[in-house]
């Protein structure tokens, strides 16, 4: 879940942007409560929520390629105004600066896991579309199966309204089943295949004409990854790539890199 900040090549405000990061990284220091042993270090492990007086900050840089035949539409952002906060074990509230999503987990049991996030998923705005706004609603479930294996599944529904531009309106139907791989304590992965429809998405890129007022129906694949480096910072990784269902020669590729902070 991320704000987007629409570029179209990496310029000095993002420069900037990923500069302040790891400035407010080393300002934050590595303070932290003793409600912190009461969430995993193992992904496998952890629920669907932070538990309450847990808090996390998830700054993260994400990059987005969309190709059409011979063009190619290449879009990159930082947010670093993003972190979860832990009303109760049950319920979590996401800040983007603002309050404006929520997680609430249904099931926690050693091997069961069910949980839904609804509310705004990301906003922005640009001298096309004006204000465009994401929301979100999805329902997520983890059947653990081993002590290091579990099946993962989600299903997502996400449209997006824009106030101005040739498209007015767009949406995303999606799910993902994945198995995840614990390593470790520390590293985990999640290889995963999608079924998806869309219509004028990924909303993201305002130039390819070709994508507009269309729906399609996609396999997309992808693989994420997270690395502990201590009890209190985390690396994570997602990787999505899209050709199944798209014209000829057509592809988006969708990488997001993020750090989080745990306290």
């Amino acid at each position: 879940m991320v704000i987007l900040i629409l570029i179209e090549r990496i310029k000095m405000k993002q420069i900037a942007n990923i500069a302040a990061m790891v400035l407010l990284a080393f300002t934050i220091g590595c303070a932290s409560t003793g409600n912190l042993n009461r969430y995993p270090l193992r992904r496998i492990d952890r629920p669907y929520t932070l538990p309450k007086g847990v808090a996390s900050w998830e700054p993260t840089w994400d990059s987005n390629t969309l190709k059409h035949g011979d063009n190619l539409s290449k879009v990159s952002s930082t947010n670093i105004l993003s972190w979860t906060q832990s009303v109760s074990d049950n319920l979590n509230i996401m800040w983007f600066p603002l309050p404006l999503a929520l997680s609430y987990q249904l099931r926690n049991t050693d091997a069961n896991t069910l949980g839904i996030t609804f509310g705004i998923s990301n906003f922005g705005y640009s001298d096309d579309e004006h204000l465009t706004l994401g929301l979100i609603t999805a329902g997520y479930q983890k059947y653990k199966f081993a002590e290091s294996l579990a099946l993962v599944n989600e299903v997502s529904f996400s449209p997006v309204i824009r106030t101005e531009g040739n498209r007015s309106y767009s949406w995303e139907v999606q799910t993902r089943t994945g198995i995840l791989i614990q390593m470790g304590d520390n590293f985990a992965i999640l290889p995963a295949v999608h079924l998806s429809a869309e219509h004028n998405y990924p909303f993201i890129f305002d130039k390819l004409k070709a994508f507009e007022d269309k729906t399609y129906f996609l396999v997309p694949f992808s693989i994420a990854t997270s690395w502990n480096i201590n009890r209190q910072w985390e690396i994570t990784t997602n990787y999505k790539f899209t050709s199944v269902g798209y014209p000829k020669n057509d592809r988006a590729e969708y990488l997001i890199l993020g750090l989080i902070h745990y306290w």
